[in-house]
Formats: structure tokens, C-alpha cells, sequence
């Protein structure tokens, strides 16, 4: 632990985040790792997902619809608590600015 007062919980979250924004050092990754395997039921995708939600959300292009090949495998694929997100609204249009 880097801090005394730091818990094992905000820990994991500050690696995952990291690793969601920047990436993990070999030591840092091997930390996450052991975090995870003491905390099993703790969901290892939480900071990917709100990393990817920010980046939707920050984007200034104009968004188009996916595909609907891709859509369809992303919704059969997708856990049922996350399928309330637009899969339609997830990829800028390329070459263009939004105004």
C-alpha cells in the first residue's frame, strides 16, 4: 500500500482506473491482480466503463449509428443491467466537426 490510511478498496479502484486512462506499470498490474484475486466478486470492468462513458460523452463530433452487424453482436454480448445505453449513438462520424 502506498498510504497507511488507503484502503484495499480504493486501491483497486485507483488501479483500475489508471489502467483505464493510462495503463499499469509490470508492478502495478501485478498489485491489481493480487487486489482482484483477494476481492473476486469486485467488477473489474467498472472504471473501463465510465473511462469509455466520459470519452462518449466528451466527444464533439457528430455521432452515426453502428453498423447493424456490429450492433447486433455488441447486444448479444452485452450483460442485460448495461443494455439501457444507446448502441446506436457510439461512434463519431469520420471527418467532421460537430458545431
Amino acid at each position: 500500500m502506498n498510504a497507511p490510511w488507503q484502503s484495499p478498496e480504493n486501491r483497486l479502484l485507483k488501479l483500475l482506473a489508471d489502467r483505464a486512462t493510462l495503463g499499469l506499470e509490470i508492478d502495478e498490474d501485478r498489485q491489481l491482480r493480487q487486489l482482484l484475486s483477494e476481492n473476486p466478486g469486485f467488477d473489474e470492468s467498472c472504471m473501463d466503463h465510465v473511462a469509455a462513458s466520459v470519452q462518449l460523452a466528451c466527444m464533439s463530433a457528430a455521432i452515426e449509428p453502428l453498423p447493424a452487424g456490429l450492433r447486433a453482436r455488441i447486444k448479444a454480448n452485452t450483460p442485460r443491467h448495461l443494455m439501457h445505453f444507446q448502441l446506436s449513438r457510439a461512434i463519431p462520424k469520420a471527418g467532421r466537426d460537430h458545431q
